[in-house]
This record gives C-alpha cells, sequence and structure tokens, in this order.
C-alpha cells in the first residue's frame, strides 16, 4: 500500500500470515505488524476474531493460516488476478 493507506486489519493479518508461510517462518503474534501500527490489544482483538473463525489458529507462540485461512486468502488473490484480467481485456474508455 502506499504510504498513509492501510488495508482492513482482517486482511493485513491474514496476507502477513500467508507471506509469512509462503517463506517457511514462523510468526508470533506481535510480529503480525512490522510497521508498527497496530496496538497489542487492538492485533490481540483480531487474532482471536480471526481464530474464532476458524481462519488461523495458534501452536503455542505461534500463529499460522488454518487451510480455510490459507483457501480464503488464494481466494482472494485469484479473484485480485482475475479482475485485473479482465480490466487489460476491457475496451479502452474514450470518444
Amino acid at each position: 500500500m502506499p504510504p498513509g493507506f492501510a488495508p482492513s486489519t482482517s486482511a493485513y493479518l491474514l496476507f502477513s500470515l500467508f507471506v509469512a508461510e509462503e517463506a517457511s517462518r514462523c510468526v508470533e503474534a506481535d510480529g503480525l505488524d512490522p510497521l508498527g501500527n497496530m496496538s497489542s490489544k487492538v492485533r490481540k482483538r483480531w487474532v482471536n476474531a480471526l481464530s474464532a473463525a476458524g481462519l488461523i489458529e495458534q501452536r503455542g507462540c505461534f500463529l499460522e493460516l488454518t487451510a480455510d485461512g490459507y483457501a480464503k486468502v488464494t481466494d482472494i488473490l485469484s479473484a485480485m488476478l482475475h479482475g485485473g484480467e479482465m480490466l487489460d481485456e476491457a475496451p479502452a474508455f474514450g470518444g
């Protein structure tokens, strides 16, 4: 995102875990905010909500996507890619 902009907190956390998983890295809850913009209370509430929704799980001190969480992120990425392809194929605006 450009400086000064931020994605929704839930998406930010899910994508952060996805990137970590793809890089074969383990992430602690405190490591989910590399920019330091999120208070620990807010992060904990979102981690609890995403966990209750079955999208992430905690293993010891580490967090990871569940199979459903991984599928959700890949579905979002596929939709974004497909949307970009549709824009590439759309006729140009103009007169």
